[in-house]
């Protein structure tokens, strides 16, 4: 009688073949199905770190032979767990609203955002290693850290390589991109010929939701025959959470971007921008970056640059974050993703290549007329913020500075 053994290598890649038969099986939630995949992942990263380093060590034909066998083993479910991410589980998330960036053309406004997030947070973690044929140095990978090698053609035509390391242990691997999707909007009023069918927008601060305008968008549209939108940015109110508190240093621009893409969805122009400090800046980008479609702009305690007591009003509210019951007042209007947004917030500000953020430069293309409200003890911004951006703004300019008023 012969006896038949199984190598142990091999033995086990059945038994992750077994996991991608859960992945494969639809009577499983779209959810699990997906974490089957990730677990067939990580245990042939392991399987590779581990079994096929040994194998490589020991040079014999046994062994040779063994890896030939495992190779074509590791395609041949390599090859079906690409069967399965792409004709099964891709439809099955588009199915749900959740388009999964890979091969395909990515919207514009996706595309600014992406990039702002790679040049101003992934770049800063990435280093390059290139390769050289000539050299004797010894180049070390980190244990369980991931890499790209990298084959590229130098001017004269040689190619080289280089390799560089995914940051996955400093930034998550996916990151959610903003759409209005993920926006919660509320309009007010049905005029039809309020200041020419105008439409009020009204931005928040960076702190703030839909809900925390109380009634005064409301008493707005009233007073005015005008109607109104009032709109949770990502992250805020009842709007999707943020994935992350890691923001791009243009994120404000980026926020200008998605709410032209809520207006053009909404069939909206003709717009009066009314935005409060984050808002206020939101405002100014917007009525330069899409001229055409603003009316006119009032700007409450907006920022243009970075100043000192923009610091260290950021560093009081942290005090009173972590001192007050601050927390527990706007979990009532944010929820769970009040630590977020704090975080987020704070932490963008703080950050040390934030503090040359400026948007002077976009200010030259604004023409429409531009209410500055500012009180004289914001806390946040002095009367530079006020004075600079009057005098950049091209269209029908107005300020209105209030006494011993705050932020």
């Amino acid at each position: 009688m012969q006896n038949y053994i199984i190598p142990a290598e091999i033995s086990w890649l059945s038994f992750n073949s077994c996991i991608l038969d859960e992945a494969d099986d639809i009577n499983n939630a779209l959810y699990e199905r997906i974490k089957f995949l990730a677990i067939h992942s990580s245990n042939l990263d392991e399987f590779f770190r581990v079994k096929i380093n040994k194998l490589l060590r020991k040079k014999t034909k046994k062994n040779t032979e063994l890896l030939d066998e495992i190779l074509t083993e590791v395609n041949l479910q390599q090859n079906r767990f690409g069967t399965i991410w792409n004709n099964s589980i891709l439809p099955e998330l588009a199915a749900n609203n959740i388009i999964y960036y890979e091969n395909q053309e990515i919207l514009l406004e996706h595309l600014r955002e992406m990039e702002y997030f790679f040049k101003s947070i992934i770049l800063s973690y990435i280093q390059v290693i290139y390769i050289s044929e000539n050299s004797r140095k010894s180049y070390y990978l980190n244990n369980r850290g991931l890499y790209l090698l990298v084959k590229f053609k130098d001017l004269s035509g040689k190619y080289n390589y280089a390799y560089l390391n995914i940051p996955s242990d400093k930034i998550d691997r996916y990151k959610q991109l903003q759409t209005i999707e993920n926006i919660n909007y509320k309009s007010i009023g049905r005029y039809k010929n309020g200041l020419e069918n105008s439409t009020i927008v009204f931005l928040h601060d960076s702190l703030g939701c839909v809900q925390l305008w109380r009634d005064f968008p409301d008493q707005i549209s009233k007073f005015t025959n005008c109607n109104v939108l009032v709109y949770d940015r990502c992250g805020y109110g009842k709007s999707t959470a943020m994935t992350t508190s890691l923001r791009p240093k243009n994120y404000l621009e980026i926020e200008a971007d998605i709410l032209n893409q809520l207006l053009s969805i909404l069939e909206l122009d003709n717009i009066i921008l009314f935005g409060h400090s984050d808002g206020g800046s939101i405002s100014l980008l917007m009525a330069s970056k899409y001229p055409e479609r603003i009316r006119g702009l009032i700007c409450e305690a907006g920022h243009i640059f970075v100043e000192d007591i923009t610091l260290k009003g950021i560093d009081d509210a942290i005090e009173s974050y972590v001192t007050t019951n601050l927390p527990s007042r706007l979990t009532k209007y944010h929820g769970e993703k009040v630590d977020m947004i704090f975080a987020t917030w704070t932490d963008t500000w703080k950050r040390i290549n934030y503090r040359d953020w400026n948007i002077e430069c976009f200010l030259h293309r604004i023409t429409c007329p531009v209410l500055f409200i500012q009180g004289t003890a914001d806390e946040y911004g002095t009367l530079a913020q006020v004075e600079t951006t009057l005098n950049l703004v091209k269209g029908r300019t107005e300020k209105y500075i209030l006494p011993e008023i705050g932020h």
